[in-house]
């Protein structure tokens, strides 16, 4: 009797093995949705596929973070935790950003657009809401 569940037991776990390892796979592959922004509040905010839209719908649509950082300044230069969830971009014509480049960006405590660099995690810019 133990020997027949022995097998059993041995397909089951490779059966669930190969299971984990398929959607981890898929979730690998998954990438970020990119939003052309622009400057200019004209338009509708549109965030599917490549669409452009104004920059204000990065105020609307961003990973937000309503606790308070603990730092006391968060300015160009500093850099944001590696475990933040963050949302991607990329620029059109926002000024002080270079055009047809991909942006991570978070909305902070105080409602500021937080622009990043995806591979440094730095602060490239803080915008206010318009």
């Amino acid at each position: 009797m133990l020997t027949q569940a022995l097998p059993r037991n041995r397909l089951l776990i490779t059966m669930t093995g190969m299971l984990v390892g398929t959607i981890t796979s898929s979730l690998a592959n998954a990438h970020p949705l990119l939003v052309p922004v622009r400057p200019s509040a004209a338009g509708s905010i549109i965030l599917t596929g490549h669409s452009a839209a104004p920059v204000q719908s990065l105020f609307e649509s961003g990973p937000r973070y309503s606790a308070a950082n603990g730092r006391l300044r968060v300015g160009v230069g500093s850099e944001a935790p590696n475990w933040m969830r963050i949302g991607v971009f990329q620029n059109v014509s926002v000024p002080g950003l270079k055009p047809a480049v991909s942006y991570a960006y978070v909305i902070s405590s105080d409602g500021k657009a937080v622009i990043l660099d995806p591979d440094t995690h730095r602060v490239v810019r803080v915008i206010k809401r318009p």
